[in-house]
């Protein structure tokens, strides 16, 4: 176990001195705050619930982007880089002739991945609600809302990173080529991200009935937000049910009444415990099976 330590210690050294971790931190705010800036209008929350608005958008902020669309990618990309990059190098032979198990090898650079992830997205969530506090000059009870949803946010992000590693590190024990495991975890994010909408508005609505990857992260990520005792105002709601069918879709149509008014419904009231054991049944199996990539491999 020491040495697993050892080789987690190294890899998140190695990733938080790279020049691209402070590149990633500062892309990720600069889209952030410009995206709240255009979504979040000062004259239009005169007439809202300003809480609940800040809340909200800062919510969808953090789902599909903070610890969404770039982080998995970011993530995902070191993640299928770290096995396959040292068997193309040759190293991972210097590594295996001294005292030293694959499964500690394998559990060192998932750990090390881990921590590091988890670090830099801490960082930017906290980051960012404090910024977004200064700009707006936010009341206490605004900022504790806001701090109690990064805190929402980053238990939601553990259990992301767990999965996206393991993932990433299954295609890593497996595939030689990252190309090829780039291309498959793209379309991990792409049936996360973009297909759901496209199926939804061909078809309608089917992760009611067929419960997807999209359905589960969004009912996790809602799930736990809930637990802190917050609520998604209806408009962000709708927002999140495009990709993740957690709420119902509301079509205004055949309605006078603004969208606000209306509430969209959950899909499904799955409870929180069991959406964890889900994910991380998931994650076992992922890291399981490239596991056993890996001591059936013959490394040369």
């Amino acid at each position: 176990m020491n040495k697993a330590l050892i080789i987690a210690k190294q890899t998140f050294i190695e990733n938080l001195s790279l020049k691209k971790t402070w590149i990633y931190f500062i892309f990720v705010v600069s889209i952030t705050l410009l995206g709240l800036k255009l979504s979040i209008q000062p004259g239009y929350l005169n007439f809202i619930d300003k809480n609940a608005e800040f809340v909200s958008w800062y919510f969808l902020m953090g789902f599909f982007w903070i610890v969404g669309l770039p982080y998995m990618l970011y993530i995902g990309a070191l993640s299928v880089n770290s096995v396959s990059k040292e068997i193309n190098d040759g190293t991972i032979m210097l590594v295996f002739t001294r005292p030293l198990r694959r499964y500690e090898f394998l559990l060192g650079k998932f750990l090390g991945l881990f921590f590091y992830g988890l670090f830099i997205n801490t960082m930017i969530l906290f980051f960012v609600s404090s910024l977004v506090g200064i700009f707006y000059a936010l009341d206490a009870t605004i900022m504790k809302s806001l701090y109690t949803a990064s805190f929402s946010l980053f238990f939601y992000n553990i259990l992301l990173t767990f999965f996206i590693i393991s993932f990433g590190m299954f295609l890593s024990s497996n595939i030689k080529k990252n190309i090829i495991s780039m291309s498959v975890l793209f379309v991990l994010i792409l049936s996360i991200f973009f297909i759901p909408p496209i199926i939804n508005a061909t078809i309608g609505s089917y992760q009611d009935k067929v419960p997807d990857l999209a359905f589960l992260l969004g009912s996790t990520s809602v799930k736990i937000l809930e637990t802190f005792g917050i609520d998604l105002t209806p408009a962000a709601k709708e927002n999140i049910a495009s990709p993740t069918g957690v709420f119902s879709n509301i079509y205004f149509q055949s309605t006078n009444l603004p969208s606000y008014v209306m509430e969209p419904a959950k899909v499904s009231n799955i409870s929180l415990f069991l959406l964890v054991i889900i994910i991380l049944i998931l994650t076992s199996l992922l890291y399981y099976l490239g596991l056993l990539i890996i001591k059936k491999k013959e490394i040369y």
